[in-house]
């Protein structure tokens, strides 16, 4: 289990995802009360593996799904539209969406080629992406985002330490467990500092299969170079 939204649904997945071909991961959301038949399966249609990490309070989820190859992309489920979301500065292939708030704002990481992860958000509504920083990090991951627009996550400093941070109206605050170097952090359900809009193109494609309930169209979209802020 990875997120809940208000309304007491709860997103998440299982399988080891060791390895893929027999013990995959596979995504799900629950509902009260709770039973087994209150799940509802959430399998991305032609995907190895499916881990479903944010719901919010529309039902509406995020998650990432893994190819046959091993390659990882994020998504949005929303009223039935699968919506894959790439960021365009992505070039490795490791790109995978945490958590997804009220107002239809995703964060997300990618890998670059060495294997640092790169911060940012995805308005779905608007359609346009934008960075979340942390000064002197090798690598950021955002985890969570509210609708205060508060951010949350962990990032990696110059001493290879894991920190947690929370981005709050422009104010960055790390935290450290003590004793710990390596400490992560999620806030429920838009980062902060300034969204510059990115434009974005779109595409539209029938999915083969739904949610495995229900079936609906699939929308990639792939954004082009642009404006982009750091928060």
């Amino acid at each position: 289990m990875l997120s809940i939204n208000d309304n007491g649904a709860i997103a998440g997945c299982f399988g080891s995802g060791m390895p893929a071909t027999t013990h995959p991961n596979k995504g799900y959301v629950l509902r009260g009360p709770y039973g087994q038949a209150n799940y509802t399966n959430e399998i991305f249609p032609g995907s190895a593996q499916t881990q479903v990490t944010g719901i919010n309070v529309s039902g509406a989820t995020c998650a990432s799904y893994a190819d046959a190859a091993g390659d990882n992309f994020g998504f949005v489920l929303k009223n039935g539209v699968w919506t894959v979301v790439i960021d365009p500065h992505a070039s490795g292939t490791v790109n995978q969406l945490l958590g997804l708030n009220d107002n239809g704002v995703a964060v997300g990481f990618y890998n670059d080629s060495k294997g640092d992860s790169h911060g940012y958000g995805f308005n779905v509504h608007a359609d346009t992406f934008s960075l979340v920083t942390v000064p002197g990090a090798t690598s950021v991951t955002p985890t969570g985002i509210n609708m205060a627009g508060d951010v949350s996550g962990f990032y990696v400093n110059a001493k290879g330490n894991t920190v947690a941070f929370l981005l709050r109206g422009g104010k960055l605050t790390s935290f450290s467990a003590p004793g710990s170097t390596n400490t992560v952090a999620s806030v429920s359900t838009t980062p902060t500092g300034s969204w510059a809009p990115t434009p974005a193109r779109a595409r539209q494609r029938t999915a083969s299969s739904g949610r495995t309930a229900p079936s609906g169209p699939l929308t990639t979209r792939t954004a082009t170079a642009g404006r982009r802020s750091t928060a």
